[in-house]
């Protein structure tokens, strides 16, 4: 279900670039591709863009050269990509606690934020049931009390994204195809939602 989130900034006069936001596990780069196909768009993983970048993953960015470094590399990726037409882009779960991010995002026209939006333990579920099946280990899952802060810390500004999507219970495919036929209809009159 898509609601204009309570508090969020008017919507774009047009979308060129969906920007997809939300907590770890609440679907972003699996949502993101499927959007993006759906469209027929171009689909990028802003933590996968700082990586190839980089030449290293994002956790020996943050062991080698510490957070501040990887938030600046994380802006500066950004602006060379947000002006791309018809992108769909995936920001990292953190992105948003970032006031350049958010400047960024709220300055540079033709752009859609998304916040992927389910309750917190569904997406520590979500979480778990992934480092299951993958070696992709997440260590703050380890430290709740950390968790519960992020969360705290983070919601208030992924709920000034332009729309908002309840993930809970649904497929990705099923979040995809809602947030399609949400910005086609937006598109196609014209953003009146």
């Amino acid at each position: 279900m898509q609601e204009q989130t309570p508090g969020s900034s008017r919507l774009p006069t047009s979308i060129q670039t969906i920007v997809l936001t939300g907590f770890m596990g609440a679907g972003k780069t699996t949502v993101g591709r499927l959007l993006a196909a759906r469209l027929g768009w171009n689909f990028l993983d802003l933590d996968a863009e700082i990586e190839r970048e980089a030449g290293i993953t994002i956790s020996e960015i943050f062991r080698i050269h510490g957070e501040p470094d990887f938030r600046a590399r994380e802006a500066s990726t950004l602006q060379s990509r947000i002006t791309r037409a018809e992108t769909v882009l995936a920001l990292g779960g953190g992105a948003i606690e970032s006031e350049a991010i958010r400047a960024l995002l709220a300055a540079t026209p033709g752009v859609c934020t998304v916040f992927l939006s389910a309750p917190l333990q569904a997406l520590i579920d979500r979480c778990l049931a992934q480092q299951q099946k993958s070696s992709a280990i997440r260590p703050v899952l380890a430290d709740r009390e950390r968790l519960h802060a992020r969360w705290a810390n983070r919601l208030p500004h992924y709920q000034q994204a332009h729309l908002r999507f309840e993930t809970q219970n649904l497929t990705p495919e099923q979040v995809a195809s809602n947030i399609a036929e949400s910005v086609t209809h937006l598109l196609r009159t014209g953003m009146k939602p």
